[in-house]
């Protein structure tokens, strides 16, 4: 996935887990959240307070 969405593999990682279990992944990284939008479910922080 770290290939697929251009990002770091620690990045990665974070979604790949929120994809395996089925869960959000909220960050306050931008850009993990907009590669990642068409793939899991992805929330910015900021937007849950």
């Amino acid at each position: 996935m770290a290939i697929e969405l251009d990002v770091s593999v620690y990045d990665a990682g974070y979604a790949v887990l929120a994809q395996i279990a089925n869960a959000r992944l909220v960050t306050a990284d931008e850009e993990i959240m907009t590669k990642a939008k068409n793939l899991i479910d992805v929330k910015h922080m900021k937007d849950l307070i």
